[in-house]
Parts: C-alpha cells; structure tokens; sequence
C-alpha cells in the first residue's frame, strides 16, 4: 500500500467523503475568525451568503476546500464585503508536524503566519502585491482541521489571465478571432510585483523559503495587483 502523501490528504479521501465535506463547508453559517490577524482589515459578523454554484464550491486543492461568502446589507440586498473561507482538512500527519504552527501545535497555521510577515515585510505601497491572511478558526483536533480567511480576488488567477491570449478556434462559417495581447506597461508591472514579492519573501526568512506549489494558478489578481496566496 502507498503511503499517503501529507500535502494530500483532502484528496487522498474517496469521492463520496470529499463530496459530504464540501457540501457541509459550502451550507456552513458564516462565523467570524475566532483569531483575527494583526494588522489587517477584521471580519465582521453579519448577513454572509455563500456564493453560487449552489452544489459546489469555489475550489478544491490537495488539502482542502475554498468558497467565497458575501456579506449583505439586509437594508438593500447590497453586497458589502467579501470574504474567502479556506477549510484546511490536514489529516493526521500534517496536523502534528510542528512546522505546520506557529507557536505549537494548534495555535497560529505557519501559513496565516508566514504570509502576513512578507506582507509585514514589504513597503506600505507594495503590501498589495501579497494576499495577507485575515484570521483563522475552528481549530479542531479530533477531525484535524481548521479554516483561514482571505480576502477575495475577483479577478480570477494568473492563468485564467493567459488563457484570454490564446487564439480562439475557428468555427465553421465564423472568421477566426485575434489575440487579445497585454499591453507591455501590464508585462512589466506584473513581473515587478512578483519581483517585489520574492524580495519580501527573501527578507522574511533567514533559513530561506521554498514554495511547492508555484504556478499562474495560484497567482491571484485584485484590482491593480497581482497577489500571492
């Protein structure tokens, strides 16, 4: 038998039981993070409502589940905040390495913690070039889980931005569509804050840093940046 792989373990589970968990994350009520980051923006309690598609959600990974919950005014139906729950489903292995908290074993997730001290570590103007983690929660023993929360980036990632350049097929009858090119000033700025975001992630950390799962589909783009989970 394979041994599991630690990094994996949302995905390591049958079909069925990933499918119960999304389905429970996705109807969860909204709470506040029980630990909200210091120096960011809180999370304030109010009318949360998931977004659709109503059966599924937002992503799923190797170690868990995300979604985004809007916050509404009852007074209007108006969105008003946006939030992303990250449910990390660890498993048993990853939970106890002590690596994976800051301050021990189910206290601080090194990740909160890891990515608000590059963003700590950056200039006040260049902070939106790192997805700084808001809180977490739910930190929970017996299941080995927990949730973190970020803000939302409702330009999708970095590799939904490629795709757009790429030539559209051609249809029968229908004349083939040209590229849609970035302009080279948005080349430039792109490749300047991700160089931003390596420096700060350099000053962070004296040992050095090694990210594992480094692709255009965990760059994530705000409006006016491009930001990094």
């Amino acid at each position: 038998m394979a041994v599991p792989n630690a990094q994996r373990a949302f995905l390591d589970m049958t079909r069925a039981l990933r499918n119960t968990i999304k389905l429970r994350f996705r109807t969860w009520v909204v709470q506040t993070p029980a630990n909200q980051a210091v120096g960011q923006r809180a999370v304030t309690a109010g009318t949360w409502i998931g977004i659709p598609p109503a059966d599924g959600v937002l992503a799923t990974g190797g170690e868990g589940v995300v979604h985004v919950w809007c916050k509404v005014d009852p007074a209007t139906n108006l969105i008003i905040d946006r939030v992303v729950v990250k449910l990390v489903v660890s498993g048993w292995a990853r939970f106890d390495l002590a690596r994976t908290w800051h301050g021990g074993v189910g206290q601080e997730p090194m990740e909160c913690h890891q990515s608000n001290l590059v963003w700590a570590n950056m200039a006040p103007a260049d902070r939106k070039y790192i997805l700084s983690c808001l809180g977490w929660g739910d930190v929970d023993r017996q299941t080995r889980r927990y949730k973190l929360y970020y803000e939302y980036c409702d330009h999708g990632n970095l590799n939904k931005l490629m795709k757009i350049q790429k030539p559209k097929r051609k249809k029968v009858g229908k004349s083939k569509k040209g590229r849609k090119q970035f302009p080279e000033p948005f080349l430039w700025y792109m490749f300047e804050s991700l160089a931003k975001a390596c420096v700060a992630m350099e000053a962070a950390y004296t040992q050095g840093l090694m990210h594992g799962d480094l692709h255009p589909g965990n760059r994530k783009c705000l409006a006016g940046a491009i930001g990094m989970y």
